[in-house]
């Protein structure tokens, strides 16, 4: 899964022409996660829940494959609210 942004998603899907691929979703205000099949929603999550699970795995594999120390100070930055550098652009 990747994020890019509206603009670029045109160029994106051709460059990963033959690559099944397809858009999932876009960003909204209201820091919620709503997954829709059918035009009908079957998950609706606070983004903050689901992103912590999210981070959560890739924090563990990160700690395996890299050096642990650093993959901690990734991880905690992540969950920092306050850091700028973390924040939706």
């Amino acid at each position: 899964m990747i994020q890019i942004r509206a603009s670029e998603r045109r160029r994106v899907l051709e460059r990963l022409a033959g690559v099944p691929a397809q858009v999932v979703g876009s960003l909204n205000a209201r820091t919620r996660l709503h997954l829709v099949r059918n035009a009908k929603p079957f998950v609706r999550r606070a983004t903050g829940r689901v992103g912590g699970a999210w981070s959560e795995v890739s924090f563990r594999m990160q700690q395996l494959r890299d050096e642990p120390g650093c993959a901690q100070e990734e991880f905690d930055r992540i969950l920092d609210r306050e850091d700028p550098d973390c924040r939706r652009r």
